[in-house]
């Protein structure tokens, strides 16, 4: 067996195993990524997000057309240019990095006593109370920390 030196997972092994017809596998992952429901829900979440963020009342047409869009033209920049496809979406992965630093920099500010936010520390006080142990709520917790 000989390494593939790519990056890419799934989809380059895919395409060195099916070699004919030569862009089945590239299309087919393609229409696999865009339209499996993993996808669309975390692009109809981003969505609502980015509306509220806006002060723009979000319901379920105004959200999924924003879905759509940037749906389409995610693909259509991964389409015209792979480099540019992944220079914005490396710039998404850092933002989003940040902005998780920032919130435990802000959560130990806040344990530490240096915040001025009234009441901040009530919420730490009794953190795991009503806490449910079950393997449904394990599993479930673990499947959303995932997505």
């Amino acid at each position: 067996m000989q390494a593939i030196p790519l990056n890419g997972g799934e989809k380059i092994y895919l395409s060195a195993t099916w070699t004919r017809p030569r862009y089945l596998v590239p299309s087919a992952y393609a229409a696999y990524a865009l339209l499996m429901g993993w996808c669309a829900a975390n692009t109809v979440i981003c969505s609502e997000y980015l509306l509220l963020a806006a002060d723009i009342p979000a319901n379920s047409w105004n959200a999924r057309l924003l879905a759509t869009l940037l749906l389409t033209s995610m693909a259509v920049l991964h389409g015209l240019s792979v480099t540019w496809g992944v220079r914005v979406q490396n710039a998404f992965g850092i933002f989003k990095i940040l902005a998780l630093g920032a919130v435990g920099v802000a959560g130990v500010a806040i344990l530490g006593g240096w915040s001025q936010v009234p009441l901040a520390r009530e919420n730490f006080r009794q953190p795991f109370e009503g806490t449910n142990t079950s393997p449904n709520a394990v599993a479930n917790g673990l499947f959303k920390v995932v997505w």
